[in-house]
């Protein structure tokens, strides 16, 4: 998401700085936040919270609670010698709860759907490998749904990414009336592409 700002930024001329990392917004002077950053500052009129599973932490700093669950989602990905065993498009599976998508080759990325049990984690402290539990419960799946892929199938990777989702799994998105100079960009889960930047 991060690459996406900046390029969007950089359309409208604002200038973007690489590995700055935002520590603190403690001050505020006239209409200026000022965050302590861990590079020199700049006062800005204008700090947007994209911060995804971050985001809720980033805007306490300036009184501002928002809603969302950081939540811990895994995938795994299996390969197969075979391409002819390989699903030969993306699906997402309400049946079983799954779905799949051929990456590179002959890989599959294989994930979880919902409804499921929400595991909630801490996004500086969560395992980023996927569970040995999770694996089994994938093939196990794919061995009802695509027997012979998963016959031929072996796990070549796996790891767990974090969700930021609000209560009714959509996106805040826009001023905060209480602070001015101060946007909210939150709850998309790594997903919000230009037409969300552009919204901003």
């Amino acid at each position: 998401m991060t690459p996406c700002c900046c390029r969007t930024l950089m359309v409208f001329g604002a200038p973007t700085a690489a590995r700055v990392c935002c520590l603190d917004i403690p001050a505020r002077r006239r209409r200026l936040l000022l965050p302590n950053t861990n590079r020199p500052a700049h006062p800005t009129e204008v700090v947007v919270d994209a911060a995804g599973p971050w985001g809720r932490r980033i805007a306490s700093w300036v009184g501002v609670d928002v809603p969302f669950t950081v939540t811990r989602e895994q995938d795994v990905v299996l390969a197969c010698d075979d391409p002819s065993l390989m699903p030969r498009f993306p699906v997402s599976n309400g049946v079983d709860r799954d779905y799949w998508r051929r990456e590179e080759g002959t890989h599959l990325l294989v994930g979880d759907g919902h409804p499921k049990e929400i595991e909630t984690a801490d996004p500086d402290r969560f395992e980023r490998r996927a569970d040995r539990s999770f694996e089994e419960m994938i093939m196990g799946r794919l061995r009802h749904r695509l027997p012979a892929f998963a016959a031929q199938a072996r796990i070549e990777g796996g790891y767990a990414r974090l969700y930021d989702v609000t209560p009714v799994w959509h996106p805040i998105l826009g001023r905060v009336p209480e602070v001015e100079g101060f946007l909210l960009c939150l709850g998309f889960s790594g997903n919000i592409g230009r037409d969300g930047w552009r919204s901003l």
